[in-house]
Formats: C-alpha cells, sequence, structure tokens
C-alpha cells in the first residue's frame, strides 16, 4: 500500500484522501442524520424527483428537504407504533391510483408513471398510508373542536365570514367613444320624458341594455367599480373606457356586505379550526419526536445552501 509521511509517521494514501474529503462517492455520504438512521443525498434526490419538481432553488429545496425529515419522523413514529399495511389495502390503494389520470394523481405518484410494478412507487404508497394511519389512530383521532374556539374564530372576522358588497349590471358596448356619448345623451332624454310622463315605462323587449352578471368591487376594472358601485339600482353610469372598448352600465341590483349568520359558515368554521388545531398538534409531536429522535442536517454535503427551518441558530 502507498504510503505517506505526516509530521514523522507513516500514513495510508487511503486514510489521508478520506481526511481531505476526497474519498468515497458524494451520493452515498450521509447529509442527514435522524436518531440512528442516516440519510444521502441520493435518498433526498429520489424524494424531490418524486414530486415532480424541476429546477428548483436553494429555498425550495430547504422546504422539500425539512418535509423529507417529517416525513422520516412520523415513519420512525409509525415504526414505534408498530402500524403497518396489509397487502390487501395496499394492493387496492396502488390500483386506484393508477387507474387515475395522471393530472389528477399526486405528484410523487404521477411520477412513478402508473408502473404497479415498480418499488419505489410501492414503498412510497406504503409510507404514505402508513402516516395516514399513524395521524388517523394515534395523533387527530379525537380532535374535536369546541363551541367556544368556534365562536371564537367565527367572531375573528375573516373576509370568508362575511359577505360582500355586489352589484348586478347590465351594459351597451360601443367601440367608438362619440357613439357611446350620443347614445348615453339619448338615455338621458328618454330618463327626463319618462319623468314628465309617469306610467310611460319603456318596454321591456325594446331595452336596448344587455345583463352581464352580478360582480363584486374586485371582479370588475376599477374604473367600472368606481363607477358602478357609487350608483342605486336603475342608475346609469358615464361612459366608462376599458380594454374592449366604451360602455355604459346600468344598475340592476345592489345587495349590501355584511357578516353571514353563524350557521351559514359553520362548516367551513369547523374545518378552520379544525386544520389550525391539527397542525398545531402535530408541530408539537414533532417536536417531541426530534427530541426522542435528534436531527442533524450535514449542510456542508448538500449541494445547496441549506436555510430550512431546522438550520442551527
Amino acid at each position: 500500500m502507498s504510503r505517506f509521511r505526516a509530521g514523522g509517521a507513516l500514513l495510508p494514501a487511503g486514510l489521508l484522501l478520506f481526511g481531505c474529503g476526497i474519498v468515497g462517492d458524494p451520493e452515498n455520504r450521509p447529509v442527514l442524520r435522524i436518531g440512528e438512521h442516516d440519510f444521502t443525498h441520493a435518498d433526498f434526490d429520489e424524494f424531490v424527483a418524486a414530486r415532480a419538481v424541476v429546477g428548483a432553488d436553494a429555498a425550495l429545496l430547504s422546504v422539500l428537504l425539512d418535509e423529507f425529515v417529517r416525513e422520516r419522523l412520523f415513519l420512525v413514529a409509525a415504526d414505534e407504533a408498530g402500524i403497518e399495511v396489509s397487502a390487501m389495502r395496499l394492493a387496492a390503494e396502488m390500483s386506484a391510483l393508477e387507474r387515475l389520470p395522471e393530472a389528477a394523481a399526486p405528484p410523487e405518484e404521477a411520477a412513478a408513471g402508473g408502473d404497479g410494478d415498480d418499488a419505489a412507487f410501492r414503498t412510497r404508497v406504503r409510507n404514505r398510508l402508513r402516516i395516514e394511519t399513524l395521524l388517523e389512530t394515534e395523533l387527530l383521532a379525537d380532535l374535536e373542536p369546541s363551541d367556544e374556539a368556534m365562536r371564537l374564530e367565527y367572531e375573528s372576522g375573516l373576509p370568508f365570514y362575511s359577505r360582500p358588497e355586489t352589484v348586478s349590471l347590465s351594459e351597451l358596448a360601443f367601440d367608438d367613444r362619440e357613439e357611446a356619448e350620443a347614445a348615453l345623451a339619448r338615455l338621458r332624454e328618454e330618463a327626463g320624458d319618462e319623468a314628465e310622463e309617469p306610467g310611460e315605462a319603456e318596454d321591456e323587449a325594446t331595452d336596448p341594455f344587455l345583463a352581464i352578471g352580478a360582480f363584486r368591487r374586485g371582479d370588475l376594472p376599477e374604473a367600472v367599480a368606481e363607477a358602478a358601485f357609487d350608483l342605486e339600482p336603475g342608475g346609469v353610469t358615464e361612459v366608462v373606457e376599458t380594454a374592449s372598448g366604451f360602455h355604459i352600465y346600468r344598475v340592476e341590483e345592489k345587495h349590501p356586505g355584511g357578516p353571514l349568520e353563524f350557521d351559514e359558515v359553520e362548516e367551513v368554521v369547523q374545518l378552520t379550526v379544525l386544520r389550525r388545531d391539527a397542525d398545531a398538534r402535530m408541530a408539537r409531536y414533532l417536536e417531541e419526536l426530534r427530541g426522542r429522535h435528534p436531527v442533524t442536517i450535514h449542510s456542508a454535503r448538500l449541494r445547496f445552501p441549506y436555510v430550512g427551518r431546522l438550520a442551527e441558530p
């Protein structure tokens, strides 16, 4: 064996090269340690590839590495709880996924190309089912939002617990401003004549306006919203220029915004509280798992600068 002299001692060449970080396949060097288990860059690359991520930057790769750690911690917990997936359930799930169109399948399943004989595909499905079982039976089974929590959530005043102000509009559309202005003048003249001779309302069959629907402020171009929402039903705007031409709008109906009744949004409130409580419980559970199975990221061995949540302070 070749030897080199260092400090008066002969060292094997392989040991010297290893100390310089030259020997060994970089793909198989551990970049992450969870408890007693090491994971290589190849393990992480497989996880990223299964999610059909291409050209990710350091920020996204850091998020994905955090997700990889999260998944592995849950799998450790599933091992500790003795959670397994029956061959029948696994086969049924894989069969169902293979029948999905690629666009409808989860990215990690679509990436497998629907190949039921692919060992990596089988492992991913099995791992997902084990984690789902862990969450359903061990962690979230007794999760139930209290009436007080739901009431506080409802009273938070979030926009989706309120009915937005809306306006129903009809329009006249023109390509030329002068034509639009002339039409507006005729409308005002006719409105004046009707005011002088009540009971001579225009036949609806000859109404030149075309109904275009109900809108919230954010649904309309700013110029249209400013003009329409200031009017009462029956009011007609000035000529409004938009990208599609010149328009005159008539307000047909207005519905003021305001809070929805609790009964109308109870299901949404319940799901919101459940999701928040589940996220909080899982975060605490993961911290507990990290306490029992310490996570070490060898940042210098990664091919990207890690900026995730598990970085050392």
